[in-house]
């Protein structure tokens, strides 16, 4: 396959898409059983709290930390992406 619109001479490149490695054995486990009981426990919390505070103010903050929570995942999963991509690419 011929690289098209890149400057420079032209090079022969495989460009198959590779995903990144499944979790295997301990941290597949960790993530099947962790998972669900975290739901749990937030769930458990949040109808704790609603019973025994202020309800916007509380669904408010929780709301804030879920997505500061996943931004920092989400950056996580990019720095694994771009690591690959660097590793695929040779350098």
């Amino acid at each position: 396959m011929v690289a098209v619109g890149m400057s420079g001479p032209p090079r022969d490149t495989d460009d198959r898409f590779r995903p990144l490695r499944p979790a295997h054995g301990a941290r597949f486990a960790a993530a099947i059983i962790l998972g669900p009981l975290a739901w749990l426990v937030a769930f458990m919390v949040v109808g704790w709290l609603a019973d025994k505070t202020d309800v916007i103010a509380v669904f408010l903050f929780i709301t804030l930390c879920s997505f500061l929570i996943a931004l920092v995942v989400l950056l996580l999963f990019r720095g694994g992406r771009e690591l690959e991509r660097r590793r695929y690419d040779g350098g």
